[in-house]
């Protein structure tokens, strides 16, 4: 019973530590049975109930699909207390297929220093965070998401038709977007302003979805490609709002289409206020 105590008071710490640092880095977190979810990498916890030398571990039944990363986590100590009394082996998808076929069908339970080395709790947090954070980016706004997704099925259909009744070529026209000037429009807002939340209403996905909503928000342009058509965008000609704000601002673009942004910005406000 105290060894079965002493696992669970292993992970309990490292769940707890890791739902630390996903609100201190502001990357989303979400729970799925016993793995957490950062960045959309999916994380699991084992613990043993030996230390370094006399820990035994089995994975006989872990299915490498089910995990991104699995964090192996051992104590000297009887109960630890803190996570810096720990001791770690972090193995990615790859490492953890291999060392399955090492081990064959023999795994019962193994000696997890056999195979790598742990390491302290610093050297794992630097090591983890390098993982987590590869390739991190701010969330891209829906409509860009759906205006990627049409461009794709277009490029496939564009050039087919179909008979029913009479045959008809349909023909569409898309406006590209940029994505790296969004994003860099995002890091610069947030490092001015801590964080980012709707100039308009002052929305805060964050503050409000917790670690779903980290590094949500919309960006919109100050100059309708619609109208301007090919042209250089600079962070400048981007706003950041919230998902409601945006859709009304081209509400009423449509309303006053000689007007600017900045005359929308004001009308939206007052309707805000009212």
């Amino acid at each position: 019973m105290t060894q079965q105590k002493n696992v669970q008071l292993i992970k309990k710490l490292v769940k707890e530590w890791l739902e630390v640092f996903a609100i201190t880095n502001n990357i989303p977190l979400l729970k799925e049975g016993d793995r957490l979810i950062l960045n959309e990498k999916k994380i699991g916890i084992r613990g043993s109930k030996g230390g370094v030398s006399t820990n035994r571990f089995g994975i006989r039944e872990t299915k490498e699909s089910d995990y991104d990363y699995l964090i192996f986590s051992v104590s000297e100590l009887e109960f630890p207390q803190t996570i810096n009394e720990l001791q770690f082996v972090l193995l990615e998808r790859s490492k953890l297929v291999d060392l399955k076929k090492t081990l064959g069908t023999s795994d019962k339970s193994f000696k997890m220093d056999n195979h790598y080395k742990f390491i302290n709790f610093e050297e794992f947090k630097s090591d983890f965070q390098n993982n987590i954070q590869e390739n991190m980016e701010y969330f891209v706004d829906e409509v860009e998401q759906l205006n990627s997704f049409i461009k794709e099925q277009m490029a496939t259909y564009a050039s087919e038709s179909y008979d029913e009744g009479t045959k008809k070529m349909m023909n569409h026209y898309m406006l590209e977007r940029n994505s790296t000037v969004v994003r860099k429009a995002k890091e610069k807002f947030e490092e001015i302003n801590g964080r980012l939340f709707c100039e308009i209403c002052h929305f805060d996905y964050f503050r409000v979805y917790g670690s779903l909503g980290s590094r949500y928000i919309e960006a919109h342009h100050k100059n309708p490609l619609g109208l301007n058509g090919q042209t250089t965008t600079k962070i400048e000609d981007l706003a950041l709002l919230c998902a409601n704000c945006h859709r009304m601002i081209h509400r009423i673009m449509k309303i006053q289409p000689d007007g600017t942004y900045e005359t929308w910005k004001v009308v939206l406000q007052k309707e805000i206020n009212n």
